[in-house]
């Protein structure tokens, strides 16, 4: 063979292997040819891998240690990805504000919005652990996040799936987190809802005296069902709601006020149900110190308790 026909047979070869090294090592939306929005729908993993979407045998979870955070308040997170035999697979997590940090087996982008992906470092994972730290903004954060099980035995034969309660769907499920101004302050744990989502209470305003404005936000709740918004005094001590049927929740709030609101309409498996409270602070400086808490539990028929509620971690709040 001759050195310009030995070069011609090396180029892509070399094209090939680097091609397969960046996605060994993890790839990021809007390179390699991936779609920018790859962690959010499909065609995301099947740009590349000859595999299928969803499946009885594959299913992502995105998992986040609490769901309210401060500014800037860091939490760990991890994805895992359940697959076919074999130990190997991806993932790709984004978020819609805020910074990720990479964990031992993972890296995230160093061009664009820094932090706003993380991604495996090598494939030889199922589970990922990691680190995300909220934007010093008030709001709701969603994190979107796909994962591929491989067989092994290079692009063909793989199964990936998007974070959600349906394996199959074409499009991720968000974990939402809503980020508090400040004046609020997350107080206890929420319990997990129907398929698998977690409803998130927040309030994106400082309740300053005079502000009319403020108010207390749900997002990823149970759809078109009531929610109970309960204003008062913070438990020292929870109470579990196992009491009445409601395993895994309790209750954070000694209610001196309650209001039952209506969720907006959406998907159920997406948790696409909100609410919002309008509380508005008089413009009384005697309120100056006046620290409350608020606590929501919805109506969820998908929860699987005898008694059919979900509840958010409980909010602090001080009047400024």
């Amino acid at each position: 063979m001759t050195r310009k026909h030995f070069v011609l047979f090396l180029a892509p070869a070399v094209v090939l292997s680097g091609a397969l090294f960046s996605r060994g090592s993890g790839t990021f939306p809007g390179s390699n040819s991936i779609p920018s929005d790859a962690a959010q729908r499909a065609p995301s993993c099947t740009s590349c891998h000859s595999g299928t979407i969803g499946g009885s045998s594959v299913a992502t979870r995105l998992t986040v240690a609490d769901h309210s955070l401060a500014y800037g308040e860091s939490i760990q997170t991890s994805v895992a990805v359940s697959g076919p035999s074999g130990s190997t697979g991806g993932f790709i997590v984004e978020n819609s504000a805020g910074t990720f940090t990479a964990g031992t087996t993972s890296r995230t982008n160093t061009s664009g919005r820094l932090g706003q992906f993380v991604t495996h470092n090598f494939g030889g994972n199922r589970s990922w652990t990691f680190s995300y730290a909220a934007p010093n903004v008030p709001g709701l954060v969603r994190l979107y996040a796909v994962a591929l099980a491989s067989n092994g035995s290079g692009t063909g034969g793989d199964v990936m799936a998007f974070q959600g309660f349906n394996s199959a769907a074409t499009e991720a499920t968000p974990v939402y987190v809503g980020v508090n101004a400040p004046g609020n302050l997350r107080y206890g744990q929420g319990c997990v809802g129907g398929y698998g989502n977690w409803p998130v209470l927040y309030a994106d305003q400082t309740p300053t005296v005079g502000n009319a404005a403020y108010g207390f936000r749900l997002a990823g709740a149970a759809p078109s069902t009531t929610a109970l918004f309960m204003i008062g005094m913070p438990r020292a001590t929870p109470l579990d709601l196992a009491l009445i049927g409601a395993n895994g929740c309790s209750l954070w709030v000694d209610p001196l006020v309650s209001v039952s609101l209506p969720t907006s309409a959406g998907a159920a498996q997406r948790g696409e149900g909100t609410a919002f409270l309008p509380l508005g602070v008089p413009g009384n400086p005697a309120l100056v110190g006046t620290m409350l808490a608020t606590q929501c539990a919805i109506v969820d028929m998908a929860s699987g308790r005898s008694m059919p509620i979900t509840t958010t971690a409980a909010l602090l709040f001080t009047i400024q």
